[in-house]
């Protein structure tokens, strides 16, 4: 074990750090079952959860459920549904968590969930970025802890795409090198399969890379075309893969999602773009972003300074400064711009969780970031460190001035972030010494990690959750009432409801009630009960 360790504990840290820095949090805010509180919060405590306890009780009791349900309103096919809820992995998890254990199983999976998106980044920075040391768990802690992750872990059947996004990026290096391709098509298509909307942002996000990949790393025409049938078959083969899910979760949308796609929009910026930058603030979160706010871009100091870097540093290749350049100005539109957005969306205004897609543009700046920062030997110049001092602090200037216009932002957490900015300058400044090329990655690593906890606390403090008396309660009396209608008749009837905790409570206990919400609901019905 201490052998294993001592080779592997770059990776071993960067599943484990963001694991116990979040559960510490969880302990601290009296999570269940730490305390009286729970998880629950908004869409994860009133719709969520109903499809986690459906899922479970479909598993043990009813499989056929998972194709056609009629505690789905007044009974419809459930493909759509399981397609964009219930296909992750981690929710088989939740067979060990009855009733009102099942915050539990939430709890335990958010955390597994956190460690995975560690561990494949570190994967990706060890694998195919050749980095080693401190600096892996350093910068997976940036990536599994960003603003993104944050903001959306109450949705949780999101947070399956940070964790497969360094997967495939890391199998298309190895399929343009050559190496193998079946890595690539399958971890593409599980992505598809595990949740085809997010899925569909990876999807665009790969066209950027490879177009950036091909710049950086161009070696003749011959070459560019090999690469290009690969990466375009090999995609296409991966839809092949998945269209055992996509095709009927297509006819599913049609009915669904796909009667709401939006065919008129502005050529307009939907906010003046610099109000972004707010968004690199720490703790720069909270109830009034979810249903409109910015796009969550913290990263921490550490990514930032390194993609600056990227730009700023004289070994970086002028042609992969220009393609990183030309991808971060799409990236950039992208998060302001109309027309971008709503590609993204899939054409579609997100209702609630604006800009969806900002974790690809997280995973870009970390990405560039470990580029620079290895190149540099993760050591700055003198004049780096104050071209970088002097956007921070044009930049914080800038939230200040303004600060009337973002009711996140304090002087206080102002003054945290200006603080770990110059923190870590200074320590990637210092003059390196043998004993601070020991030292530093280490200091690098703890500060990094108090930066991100610090704006964990900050962000999810601006959260309410339901207790969980308030979710046990109601689940414990509605099953209780399932059973004694189950003895006293056996056959097919709705039932009506006097008491309910949310509109799925008829899914969640396995009761035909006629009510129902899913962000996949076919529009015929709300037509139809209208």
């Amino acid at each position: 074990m201490k052998e294993y360790l001592k080779k592997h504990y770059p990776l071993v840290l960067s599943f484990w750090t963001p694991v116990l820095l979040m559960l510490g949090y969880f302990i601290y805010r009296g999570f269940y079952p730490f305390g009286s509180s729970s998880v629950l919060t908004v869409d994860l405590g009133q719709q969520y959860v109903d499809f986690f306890a459906y899922f479970r009780h479909t598993l043990l009791h009813s499989p056929s459920e998972l194709l056609y349900s009629f505690s789905k309103a007044l009974g419809g096919p459930m493909i759509g549904e399981a397609a964009y809820y219930l296909l992750s992995p981690f929710n088989l998890l939740f067979v060990f968590f009855p009733g009102k254990y099942l915050t539990a199983g939430c709890l335990l999976i958010l955390l597994l969930k956190y460690g995975c998106v560690g561990y494949t980044f570190g994967r990706l920075l060890k694998n195919e970025l050749k980095l080693n040391g401190w600096m892996i768990p350093a910068l997976a802690t940036s990536y599994a802890l960003m603003g993104w992750m944050i903001a959306n872990q109450l949705n949780m059947l999101w947070l399956d795409a940070p964790i497969f996004l360094p997967l495939i990026i890391s199998a298309l290096y190895r399929l343009l090198q050559k190496k193998r391709s079946l890595a690539y098509v399958l971890w593409l298509a599980a992505m598809m399969i595990i949740n085809y909307y997010m899925a569909y942002m990876i999807c665009l996000f790969l066209v950027l890379f490879f177009a950036w990949y091909q710049t950086a790393y161009f070696a003749g025409l011959k070459k560019f075309w090999s690469q290009l049938y690969l990466f375009i078959s090999r995609s296409l083969l991966a839809v092949g893969v998945s269209a055992l899910v996509l095709v009927p979760t297509y006819y599913s949308l049609v009915a669904s999602k796909g009667q709401y796609t939006e065919k008129n929009f502005q050529l307009h910026f939907e906010y003046a773009p610099l109000k972004m930058l707010s968004k690199f603030v720490i703790g720069a979160f909270n109830f009034e972003q979810m249903p409109e706010g910015f796009p969550n871009l913290f990263v921490g100091s550490l990514a930032l300074i390194g993609a600056l870097l990227y730009f700023i540093s004289l070994k970086t290749d002028w042609r992969s400064k220009l393609a990183a350049f030309l991808v971060s100005t799409f990236l950039w539109l992208s998060l302001c711009f109309e027309p971008l957005d709503l590609l993204w969306h899939g054409m579609q205004f997100p209702v609630w969780y604006p800009y969806r897609f900002s974790f690809v543009v997280s995973f870009w700046m970390i990405f560039l970031a470990a580029l620079a920062l290895k190149e540099n030997q993760f050591c700055l110049k003198n004049h780096q460190s104050l071209i970088c001092l002097g956007i921070f602090t044009a930049g914080l200037s800038y939230v200040y001035f303004n600060s009337k216009s973002f009711d996140y932002v304090s002087e206080q957490v102002l003054l945290f972030t200006a603080l770990f900015n110059v923190l870590l300058l200074l320590v990637l400044t210092v003059k390196k010494t043998p004993l601070n090329q020991r030292l530093t990655p280490l200091v690098i690593f703890f500060l990094v990690c108090f930066e991100m906890l610090v704006n964990t606390a900050y962000s999810l403090n601006n959260i309410s959750y339901l207790t969980q008396a308030e979710f046990a309660g109601p689940t414990k009396v509605i099953a209780q009432d399932q059973k004694k209608l189950a003895q006293l008749d056996t056959g097919f009837y709705r039932t009506a409801q006097l008491y309910g905790r949310t509109k799925d409570d008829g899914l969640a206990h396995d009761l035909k009630t006629g009510s129902y919400f899913s962000s996949a609901l076919e529009k015929s019905i709300p037509d139809f009960y209208g």
